[in-house]
């Protein structure tokens, strides 16, 4: 298989977003006891908001994502800007809202 086909075969078997998620991207979790990131978890669905203070937050799916996302995990979008988790504010339903930073 080429490059081309099997971009259109991971495109062909991804599932359609449910709302209230908007994009899909990808996880890497920071565990801090071992000072490590863990493989990446791609294909997490999730949505983006901006608050009124100008923070960026990102609620990710609880199921996709296998747990928390830590202080230090990075989510990475569709365009390849990866962001720093800072903090969990806890859950929205089934999503996990984080407030990111842009990673410097």
């Amino acid at each position: 298989m080429t490059a081309t086909e099997v971009e259109a075969q991971e495109k062909k078997d991804e599932k359609p977003l449910k709302k209230p998620y908007t994009e899909r991207v990808e996880l890497r979790h920071w565990v801090a006891n071992s000072n490590r990131f863990n493989l990446p978890i791609p294909g997490v669905s999730a949505y983006r908001l901006t608050d009124k203070d100008g923070k960026t937050r990102f609620g990710l799916s609880a199921f996709d994502a296998t747990g928390s996302a830590n202080p230090k995990s990075e989510i990475t979008d569709k365009d390849g800007k990866v962001y720093v988790v800072v903090r969990d504010t806890g859950r929205d339903g089934g999503a996990i809202v984080v407030v990111v930073e842009p990673k410097k």
